[in-house]
């Protein structure tokens, strides 16, 4: 089966670390009778694209597919996505978090913007320079 289906160019970042949480939209009365508010941890952004991105996060019972995530890259850059799959990775404790991107901030699209440039330049090199001519 093919997870293919991202509109857009999918940009491997490593292992960036993020701040990221679950983005409750039930009003604040309401939460209070189910527990907790999430708390924000870490995950690591393996991969981005204009529409989604993967995630490898600690393991959670209650993020599960149509879940919604707020995911911070920094202060200034974040987004909010829905979770369409959950993998469990092969380190116990950890899954995969396949998400598609609802809503973002002007400065998550800046730093996109400036991550889709910065990988497009590092992809020509001497022979594509040469074979030009």
């Amino acid at each position: 089966m093919s997870y293919e289906k991202r509109v857009g160019e999918r940009m491997d970042v490593g292992d960036l670390r993020v701040r990221w949480t679950r983005n409750d939209p039930e009003p604040r009365r309401r939460r209070r009778r189910k527990g907790p508010v999430a708390q924000p941890g870490h995950a690591y952004l393996r991969n981005v694209s204009a529409s989604g991105a993967g995630v490898v996060a600690p393991t959670d019972p209650t993020l599960t597919p149509g879940k919604a995530v707020e995911v911070h890259v920094d202060d200034n850059a974040y987004f909010v996505a829905r979770i369409r799959r959950v993998i469990p990775t092969t380190d116990a404790g950890w899954c995969f978090y396949g998400i598609e991107i609802a809503d973002e901030s002007p400065g998550f699209r800046e730093w996109l913007t400036r991550m889709l440039d910065i990988n497009r330049e590092s992809v020509i090199t001497e022979s594509h320079w040469r074979s030009a001519y």
